[in-house]
Parts: C-alpha cells; sequence; structure tokens
C-alpha cells in the first residue's frame, strides 16, 4: 500500500522535482500501521484532562503520558516512518502531530547533560528562530539541566519529544561499571521525569537497535518501561518481494517511465539481497535506479540501472553484484552467513566490556 502527499507530481518537470516526488511517496506495510495505532493511543493521553470542562493547561493535563519505542536494525525505515507519524495524525483541532512535537538526535557522545543541553537548545531555536548556541554554567547538574528542559517544554506547550538513535546512550564517556550504572539511571530519571512532570507532562517516542530492548528491562529503567510499548521493524519477510514490484510500479508510475525487466529475473529478490533485508535500504535501491533511468534520458527501467547503483554503493567485483549475477540466491546465502558471524563477535565484544 503506497501513501502519498497530494503535491506528488507525477509529470515531473526537472531531477529534483522527481526526485522530491519519490521521496515524499511513502511505502505503508503492518508495521507502519502498528506505530501509528501507538502513536495515536498517546495522543489520546494527551488530550486527557484532570478536569475535563476545562481546556487543557497546566496543572489541569493528564499527569502521566505514555512512551513507545522504536526498534529495528539500521536501514529498516524506523526514522522515516516515525516521521511520517508527525505528519499525516492529526489533534481534533486538525493541527498535525509534528506541530506539538520536538524531534532530537541522540549526541554521538551520551552523557544525561549533553542530551538536555541539546534539548534546550532545541527549543531554543524552535523559539526564536535562531541558529545560536546556548550558553550554560558549567556547574549546573543533570538534575538543574533537565528541570530546565521540562520547563521549556511545557513552555512551548510540547506534547511529545522524539529522540533518534536512541542506542547511542552505550557511547558514554564513563567506563567504570559504577560510572555508567549510575548514568544509566540518570538517563531513567530524566526519561520518567517528562513522562509524569507535574503540570505539563510530555510523551516519548524513543528509536534505536533492537538493544534498546535490553536497556528498558533493567531495574533502572522499570517506570519508565510500564509505561511503555514497543514496536519492531524487523527484516523483510516473505511478503515483502511482492510489496517492492508494488511500490516499483509505483515510482515507475510517478516518474513516468516502464520496467522492462522480465518477472523471471526476479528482481525484488535480488533488491533484497542488495540490502541486506533492510526495508529503508531497500526502496533507496527503487528510488535511486527509477532515478538513474531518467537522468541517462530513458523512458524504461532495466537491470543495469540496478546494478549500477550497486555498484556506486558497494565497492564489490562483480561476482559480488546480486543485479548481475545469475546464481544470486547463493550470494544471498553467504552475505546472512557473514552477518551473522560479524554480529556474533559484536555481542562477544559486548559482553566482555
Amino acid at each position: 500500500m503506497t501513501e502519498s502527499s497530494s503535491n506528488i507530481v507525477t509529470s515531473a518537470p526537472n531531477l529534483v522535482a522527481l526526485r522530491e516526488a519519490l521521496h515524499v511517496d511513502f511505502y505503508k506495510s503492518e508495521r507502519d500501521t502498528k506505530l501509528r495505532g501507538l502513536v495515536r493511543e498517546q495522543m489520546e493521553v494527551m488530550e486527557m484532562r484532570v478536569n475535563p470542562s476545562l481546556p487543557i493547561w497546566p496543572d489541569n493535563k493528564f499527569a502521566e503520558q505514555k512512551a513507545v519505542l522504536v526498534v529495528g536494525d539500521t536501514g529498516t525505515g524506523k526514522t522515516r516512518a516515525v516521521k511520517k507519524c508527525l505528519d499525516v495524525l492529526e489533534f481534533p483541532n486538525k493541527a498535525t502531530l509534528r506541530s506539538r512535537s520536538l524531534f532530537v538526535t541522540m549526541p554521538p557522545t551520551y552523557s544525561s547533560k549533553e542530551l538536555a543541553k541539546l534539548i534546550l537548545q532545541r527549543l531554543h531555536k524552535l523559539g526564536t528562530g535562531k541558529d545560536e548556541d546556548l550558553e550554560f554554567d558549567p556547574r549546573a547538574s543533570d538534575s538543574t539541566l533537565w528541570a530546565m528542559a521540562r520547563g521549556q517544554l511545557a513552555e512551548h506547550r510540547m506534547d511529545l519529544l522524539i529522540i533518534d538513535e536512541f542506542a547511542r546512550w552505550r557511547t558514554m564517556r564513563v567506563v567504570s561499571p559504577r560510572g555508567r550504572d549510575e548514568e544509566a539511571q540518570r538517563l531513567a530519571e530524566s526519561l520518567n521525569g517528562i513522562l509524569t512532570a507535574d503540570g505539563w507532562s510530555v510523551g516519548l517516542i524513543l528509536i534505536g537497535s533492537t538493544r534498546c530492548l535490553k536497556l528498558l528491562t533493567t531495574e533502572h529503567f522499570k517506570h519508565v518501561n510500564r509505561r511503555t510499548k514497543f514496536v519492531e521493524f524487523d527484516d523483510m519477510d516473505g511478503f515483502w518481494p511482492g510489496r517492492l514490484d508494488v511500490a516499483l510500479d509505483r515510482y515507475c508510475t510517478i516518474a513516468g517511465i516502464k520496467s522492462e525487466i522480465n518477472v523471471k529475473y526476479k528482481l525484488a529478490h535480488r533488491v533484497i539481497v542488495a540490502s541486506n533485508r533492510a526495508v529503508g535500504v531497500a526502496i533507496e535501491y527503487l528510488r535511486d535506479a527509477v532515478m538513474l533511468a531518467v537522468t541517462e534520458g530513458r523512458k524504461e527501467l532495466l537491470p543495469v540501472d540496478f546494478a549500477n547503483v550497486f555498484a556506486s554503493r558497494n565497492s564489490v567485483p562483480n561476482g559480488s553484484n546480486p543485479f548481475l549475477v545469475t546464481d544470486w540466491k547463493k550470494l544471498a546465502e553467504r552475505t546472512m552467513t557473514d552477518f551473522k558471524e560479524l554480529d556474533a563477535n559484536w555481542y562477544a565484544g559486548e559482553i566482555g566490556r
């Protein structure tokens, strides 16, 4: 099922307009439906009042908000799906969820203070329209900075805080077990404080890898965990070849070209191999191949377009290009084996820390 904006350009006057049109077009699957259902539940709680006869205002807003944790491997489309929720979901007054949300990305090197400062910085820019650095008292404690963040979220009437790359909490500079434990506790207390703030509580969406699931089951996060629902963006299953075929037909229609690829070529299966079963990456292959055909002035989409897109993204010989080899199934088996070994080595490194 595809979902598109009203400003989709079916006959793009130039390549920029076409690229914009392909990017705006959104492929929605069951996981997106589940995510939107959970976010709608959050929005319903956001609208709840202590005294229903009075408007929502500080001290009349329901005191306990909900959180959603969106997990999946890199390239599965988590962030894009959440951002689409912000644009398509509306409150009863027709305001979009985006208009009442703050989106931040976890700092590359995590600390509780740096995350609080980032939230304050983004709110300052939102309020003033100026991209200028705030100055913080170097003596300010974590609790002081987070109290300021809660106050500013209330001041800007934000109902939802989205934190992307949530798994970066593991990048904290603290290396001692005790120090990491204390930092995790501060993060848990800060997030729970957002969800339960007196006067103006704020919902949370956390986006990260499946390793975030383990964090929320720890003792520190028990209060956050009980207020959280989860949606996992899995790798592609057996239904995805058909879905990719539908998406490609849509993109070809937008671009005004036709696919001249024989069904026996098993294009969708090859795209799945090329993307290592990551949905977001697979969709990018479809869009980029369509763009390449149009850029070269052709009205038909060919296998070579996908082969060239793959070659531009991967430094591998032709024998490892799933769009060039005949026996792409063996290539798929080899790729999955390599990734299982890589993942096993990663976990071994984590356990040994």
